[in-house]
């Protein structure tokens, strides 16, 4: 990009805690988000915490013209803080040479807040993404700091938005449910779609029943929100033959004891395996031996592994605490209640069926996946970008005022 290009283009300066794979979700989606809107044209600074366990989400963060600083991260999980993080981001901005956005990514935590004050102090348009973090299930925990918080400043920082981005319509209307006014755009994250041609193939071993035990997946963190002790006690319930389950992803809060302890109690020692953390080649291998995947959450604003597994050609088991409605209105697969008994009918139900109706499932999926390609999400959201600063018809993403 020319110092020309780089005057004409809008600047976006990123906050995410961290980009390290322990973080999940966030730490994907805004890494990739970085990315992606570096590669549509925006001028992209991201700013995250050092805490980097096992390593950043997504090697080369400062390629694409994507600059990734890194700020000293200090104090415990839970309570850390940047110290250097308010300088360092008034810098940034303060020597753009383009139209400048603040987006802060998550809530509750020292660099959102430090992306609000950097925002509000320089006058430069300030874009939140709760990333879930104002959903229900989210809220019961550590309920009594986050009500300090919210009385103290992330009320008034979330007023002053200018604009809220919602993954999913269901997150938006949360927002609106708690009375925040602002616009919203919908933004879904975005996938790294597999290769037609490797996710065909595969295909065709699954519906020629190839390759011995049938396999359901679940991959993501190893996390109390994630429903994994549903989905033990369902798969004991259902005990389908001939298929297996591998539990896959990194330990969050010591649960993966927890459900290795299920698993022993439940006797599933021979049918269910923990297979740690998966990631790049790795994790494209599973979703390549497994014939459904199965996210029990109890709450997700959006869910990636789900787009992910559609894009594996997948059918899919989600529950109704994620926002996967879809999966029922493009019959590729099932959305039920985050219960034992919602989980094990759609178990009974998957476990049953030929692989080669399975295969047929997943390919309505992988069709609908299309949509979270990241080149085609990024610019809807570069489109929110320019209407904020420069205005114009307002974009398609973002919703009617109520």
């Amino acid at each position: 990009m020319t110092v020309a290009d780089r005057q004409r283009a809008i600047h976006a300066v990123l906050t995410v805690p961290s980009v390290g794979r322990y973080y999940g979700g966030p730490a994907r989606s805004v890494t990739g988000l970085a990315l992606a809107l570096a590669a549509s044209g925006v001028v992209v600074d991201l700013f995250a915490g050092t805490d980097d366990r096992w390593g950043p989400m997504v090697a080369g963060a400062d390629r694409l013209g994507a600059r990734l600083h890194r700020v000293r991260a200090r104090g415990p999980h839970g309570l850390r803080v940047y110290p250097g993080l308010p300088r360092a981001m008034t810098d940034v901005v303060a020597t753009a040479p383009s139209d400048t956005i603040v987006h802060a990514n998550g809530l509750w935590t020292h660099d959102t807040r430090a992306a609000a004050v950097v925002a509000r102090r320089s006058g430069t348009p300030l874009v939140i993404s709760p990333r879930g973090m104002l959903e229900p299930w989210a809220l019961t925990r550590s309920r009594i700091r986050k009500r300090l918080a919210m009385a103290l400043y992330q009320r008034r920082d979330l007023e002053r938005a200018a604009l809220l981005c919602a993954t999913s319509t269901s997150e938006a209307e949360g927002l609106r449910r708690i009375g925040l006014r602002a616009p919203i755009a919908v933004i879904p994250n975005g996938i790294d779609v597999a290769p037609a041609a490797v996710t065909q193939a595969r295909a065709a071993d699954r519906a020629a029943g190839a390759g011995g035990a049938r396999t359901a997946l679940f991959l993501g963190r190893l996390h109390p929100k994630k429903g994994l002790l549903n989905l033990l006690e369902a798969w004991a319930r259902v005990a389908p033959p001939g298929w297996r389950l591998v539990i896959a992803g990194p330990d969050q809060q010591n649960h993966r004891a927890a459900v290795e302890t299920a698993i022993h109690r439940g006797g599933l020692q021979h049918a269910v395996s923990c297979v740690g953390e998966a990631d790049g080649a790795a994790k494209h291998a599973l979703f390549a031996a497994a014939e459904v995947f199965v996210l029990p959450s109890f709450s997700e604003n959006f869910g990636i592994v789900v787009a992910e597994a559609m894009a594996h050609g997948l059918p899919v088991i989600a529950t109704t605490g994620t926002p996967w409605q879809l999966l029922v209105e493009h019959d590729c697969g099932w959305w039920v209640p985050p219960t034992v008994d919602g989980i094990a009918d759609a178990l009974r139900s998957a476990t049953s069926m030929p692989a080669a109706r399975l295969v047929a499932m997943g390919a309505r999926g992988r069709r609908v996946s299309g949509q979270w390609r990241w080149q085609r999400v990024a610019p809807r959201l570069a489109d929110c970008y320019r209407w904020l600063l420069r205005g114009g018809p307002r974009p398609a993403a973002i919703l009617d005022e109520r």
